[in-house]
């Protein structure tokens, strides 16, 4: 439960940039910030899988849970997207040690690889 709390916190900050912009994002039961659902022109839905995965990297596991399917993004995407770029969420560099340390904490054998390279590149 420590860990869902962390990604919470994390998710919130590096979405502080999106305030004022009219997104719904639910982190999981009772979890949720931004507008009403019913004045949100967004709505971003994560299980609380998903808020461990955001610890090390948030743009890189928001981007991984999307493709997982274990995020989903309810309106335009593209405007999203744009939005987020203008408002400087794109490319913003982090001071943060976590990435660093969720990465050598990773396993990275043979059989990772196959397993990451079939994801990503859907073969068998």
């Amino acid at each position: 439960m420590a860990i869902q709390g962390l990604a919470e916190g994390v998710i919130r900050r590096w979405l502080r940039p999106l305030e004022g912009l009219p997104v719904h994002v639910v982190l999981g039961p009772g979890r949720t910030f931004g507008v009403s659902e019913s004045d949100a022109t967004w709505v971003v839905r994560a299980g609380p899988r998903v808020l461990t995965s955001l610890i090390g990297d948030v743009p890189y596991g928001i981007a991984e849970a999307f493709c997982a399917g274990a995020l989903s993004i309810e309106g335009d995407l593209v405007s999203l997207l744009e939005a987020v770029y203008r408002r400087g969420l794109v490319g913003r560099a982090t001071n943060s040690p976590v990435p660093r340390l969720v990465q050598r904490t990773l396993r990275n054998d043979r059989g990772a690889a196959k397993k990451h390279a079939a994801f990503h590149y859907n073969i068998g």
